[in-house]
């Protein structure tokens, strides 16, 4: 059975600070989230879980890149608008 669900995360148009703070807390937790995957691996098999320690250099570099466009917002006076969607779909 493969149904999919949309829900809106986030939306709305924030100062940079505010779009900072919604921002940074999601991509560190999610960060966090697979480090600690890495680091169960680490422990339970001796060996780091690749895949784990890819996605939390890709979520590094992302947050970097999220961070740039905030202080430019911020630089420039501008504000930010975020939309997102999370897309759920049940798998076998």
């Amino acid at each position: 059975m493969h149904m999919l669900q949309s829900t809106k995360l986030i939306e709305g148009v924030y100062t940079p600070q505010e779009a900072k703070e919604i921002l940074m807390d999601l991509l560190d937790h999610e960060i966090n989230f697979y480090k600690i995957q890495n680091l169960s691996a680490e422990v339970r098999n001796g060996n780091p879980d690749a895949q784990a320690w890819n996605k939390v250099q890709e979520l590094s570099a992302e947050k970097e890149r999220v961070l740039q466009m905030i202080r430019s917002a911020s630089e420039e006076g501008k504000k930010v608008n975020i939309y997102s969607t999370v897309h759920l779909r049940l798998e076998n």
